[in-house]
């Protein structure tokens, strides 16, 4: 009899629980961390850091600090959860004006979740992190390592 409550509660988990998040394509894997790396480096030799504003009347902020002449299109924000890939969120943040010495980037921020998240605001070129605890008003953003 208890084997079969057992088997009933471990068919239950195994029904409800989230497949993890093993990836199948480890090759592609490979890639992606060979132009993270070259990004990281890029950003480090740009002296490239960020603050992110997060409490700003459900929009989010990013200002960029270098000295270099930088001054993209879109950048791309990620803001992942650890464990749930489904709470991730891919935004494109826009400039807030056409001025050459503002380097200030917008969009619209859903609503996350209190907890651990990790942040990172990208080009093609160069990526800037963090790993942060919400709620928090800014977040430092810094080449990863």
């Amino acid at each position: 009899m208890t084997s079969v409550i057992l088997g009933v509660i471990l068919l239950t988990l195994a029904i409800n629980t989230e497949d993890s998040k093993v990836d199948d394509d480890y090759s592609e894997k490979g890639k992606q961390i060979v132009l993270d790396v070259a990004r990281n480096q890029y950003a480090v030799a740009l002296k490239l850091t960020g603050t992110l504003n997060l409490n700003n009347h459900n929009k989010v902020i990013l200002h960029l600090h270098t000295s270099a002449k930088i001054k993209p299109a879109t950048i791309t924000l990620k803001i992942l959860h650890p464990t749930r890939k489904k709470l991730d969120h891919i935004l494109t943040l826009k400039p807030v004006s056409l001025k050459s010495e503002n380097r200030h980037y917008t969009a619209a921020l859903p609503k996350l979740r209190d907890g651990k998240w990790y942040i990172h605001a990208e080009t093609r070129r160069w990526r800037i992190g963090a790993v942060t605890k919400l709620p928090s008003a800014a977040v430092s953003l810094r080449p990863t390592k």
